[in-house]
């Protein structure tokens, strides 16, 4: 009877124990979910990283209270924990493999290269394409990621620390990266063959206006020029680069005003756009 009493006593101490570290867990998810909701995400990469670091805490948790529980049934692990001894040596090569995923884990919490809700593509040191797609879940041992196809493709995390992850859902926003953020615009274009004493002068107004327009980069290449003759048109092509400085529409907004410039140009001068028969 003493003895069941014991194990009883042994058992509500490990229960009690189970349960406070469930509440804890639980005030947890709720305060990340509560963060994640009354905040930006995609601006706050610190709040995204909540979610890597909520599931490593209930990791440390679980881990614990195992410790623990075992511990109340005389089950001592603090031996398996030293150094030297062919038991030692034993767990180290079992081991291995978890504690390299944990620390590498670990290393993608400390220097989130992506957080969830980031589109990667992995690739191999050499460059080829192993996996594109959006990362689901990050936990200490492996990382989850959506592929294009939908498919869930769990990988552990010493994989993804051994390989080249780009980041293709945020752009670069170091200082070395915001001086070389202008981006070109080429707008190609026809003119109908009959009017080819009038492409001087649309080339010459096109490459006075991209030159002299303020939303263009003056220090990269930026003028209009002819493409030849075939057929039944003559073509040409402007070319120019964004802003370094420009937002993230500065590609279609520019685009837009070489084609209203070019529009004004050719009724200027009385030609017309070359379209091709049915």
């Amino acid at each position: 009877m003493a003895l069941l009493q014991g194990v009883a006593d042994k058992l509500t101490v490990v229960a009690v124990a189970a349960s406070v570290a469930w509440v804890v867990v639980r005030m947890q998810d709720r305060l990340v979910a509560m963060a994640l909701e009354k905040t930006s995400v995609d601006r706050d990469p610190w709040v995204r990283a909540l979610v890597p670091l909520s599931g490593l805490l209930t990791w440390a948790l679980v881990g614990v209270v195992a410790f623990y529980g075992l511990g109340q049934f005389g089950i001592d692990l603090s031996p398996l924990l030293t150094v030297g001894g062919v038991s030692s040596v034993v767990l180290g090569f079992a081991a291995q493999g978890p504690l390299t995923n944990l620390l590498s884990g670990l290393q993608l919490y400390v220097s989130q290269p992506f957080v969830v809700g980031d589109k990667v593509e992995v690739r191999t040191a050499g460059g080829g394409a192993l996996l594109a797609g959006w990362v689901e879940r990050i936990e200490p041992l492996r990382t989850t990621i959506t592929s294009d196809a939908f498919v869930p493709v769990s990988i552990p995390n010493k994989v993804l620390t051994d390989t080249l992850v780009s980041v293709t859902s945020r752009p670069a926003k170091s200082a070395f990266m915001a001086r070389r953020m202008a981006r070109p615009v080429v707008v190609k274009f026809q003119v109908r063959l009959e009017h080819l004493e009038k492409m001087p002068r649309v080339v010459e107004e096109m490459r006075a206006w991209v030159q002299g327009s303020g939303d263009t980069d003056p220090g990269l290449p930026r003028f209009a020029s002819w493409e030849g003759i075939d057929g039944g048109y003559c073509s040409a092509r402007v070319l120019c680069h964004t802003r370094a400085d420009a937002g993230p529409q500065a590609v279609s907004l520019l685009r837009t005003a070489v084609l209203l410039r070019l529009a004004e140009v050719l009724a200027e001068v009385g030609a017309e756009l070359y379209v091709p028969p049915a």
